[in-house]
């Protein structure tokens, strides 16, 4: 971004949001690639094979997503505001960064060490439950299972074998609300310090820079550290004095 930065100007809360996109944007395609090659590893295709179909398949639905993704952003530059055409060009950039090297390094990596990348090194690799295969349907079923969290009759051995994730995704697309309430219990000491939590990031950042007004609050925001210029009352008045209108500003 430095060709950009010298181009015009770029908000400073704009790098940690170009690091977010391209973060998340690397995580998915690598993971549709990754379950790409998983799945052709279980159709006994050779390691040149398994990229290629990788590439051409995959590689082209990353490709068209990131197209879409970066058109989006890049129509910001048409609008009329400076810090969002900035932040439209240089967010639109980091994803066909993203596409770019995801596309041609990830491939590269797989071609190079990829059956030792994918091969299972812990137990959640492993099919649940795959020391006891030799059981029957009907004795999985007359375990003990509590109430909101059973598999349906008959296919608790079927879904052991099918992997631990799949057991769990199936459960939880079963009995969503219990997995929505778990997820909240889960993360409920972060919910309740979540008023606490104080944002750092620029306020006016998607307004003009050049506005005698924003520049006018920023100037007041450094001595109400706070960020509110509460109690404060403005007067507006004619050029003979008298008052035309009264508003506190919260």
């Amino acid at each position: 971004l430095t060709p950009l930065a010298l181009l015009r100007p770029l908000s400073s809360d704009l790098p940690p949001s170009i690091m977010s996109v391209m973060i998340a944007l690397s995580m998915d395609y690598s993971l549709f690639m990754l379950t790409r090659f998983i799945e052709n590893n279980a159709q006994q295709l050779t390691l040149q094979q398994n990229v290629e179909v990788v590439v051409l398949r995959t590689g082209s639905t990353i490709s068209l997503s990131g197209l879409l993704v970066a058109i989006a952003y890049f129509g910001a530059v048409a609008l009329p505001v400076e810090n969002l055409r900035s932040a439209g060009l240089a967010l639109g950039i980091a994803v066909v960064v993203a596409v770019v090297v995801n596309g041609a390094l990830l491939p590269s990596m797989l071609l190079l060490a990829g059956r030792t990348l994918t091969t299972p090194l812990t137990l959640m690799s492993r099919p649940y439950g795959a020391s006891r295969d030799r059981r029957d349907d009907a004795g999985a079923a007359a375990s003990k299972d509590v109430w909101w969290w059973a598999a349906p009759h008959g296919q608790s051995t079927g879904l052991r074998r099918q992997g631990f994730w799949h057991w769990l995704m199936l459960h939880i697309g079963q009995r969503p609300l219990t997995a929505i309430f778990l997820l909240v219990v889960l993360f409920l000491p972060v919910l309740v310090q979540m008023p606490r939590i104080h944002a750092s990031a620029d306020a006016y950042a998607a307004v003009p820079m050049g506005m005698r007004s924003v520049a006018t609050l920023r100037s007041l925001r450094q001595d109400f550290v706070v960020g509110r210029f509460d109690p404060m009352v403005v007067v507006i008045s004619a050029a003979g004095g008298s008052p035309l209108d009264r508003a506190r500003l919260d």
